[in-house]
């Protein structure tokens, strides 16, 4: 029986892996990346990363000093959400606050708006 162009074409040349197979090794290659923590905001793979998540990276040539430090494969992923920091900030921000009014700042020469009688200090 003849060969023709149809069924030659059917038929992958031997040196090509099929699609299949390529995205298996993507898949492979990028699950075994390197895990590296946030020590600075930063971005990578099109997601920011805030300080203290744990992330992988699919190249090590994709390591940064500036902002990462590497970590044991066996650190569990961590990423916070940006809800997660917005509740972060938040609790800091009261902490100071509870902080600051625990100290005393009245002392430390801070003006208070609520009993100050002339908060813009230009009555005269």
């Amino acid at each position: 029986m003849a060969t023709t162009a149809r069924t030659r074409r059917a038929e992958p040349p031997p040196a090509e892996e099929t699609r299949a197979e390529r995205r298996a090794r993507t898949i492979t290659t990028h699950s075994r990346g390197e895990k590296v923590r946030a020590l600075r905001l930063g971005y990578y793979d099109l997601k920011r990363r805030r300080i203290g998540d744990v992330f992988r990276i699919s190249d090590p040539a994709h390591f940064s000093e500036r902002w990462m430090t590497r970590v044991p494969p066996n650190t569990p992923e961590r990423i916070t959400t940006g809800r997660e920091a917005l509740k972060q900030f938040h609790d800091g921000v009261i902490a100071t606050r509870a902080e600051n009014q625990a100290a005393g700042d009245a002392g430390s020469g801070a003006v208070d708006d609520v009993t100050d009688p002339d908060p813009l200090g230009d009555d005269a």
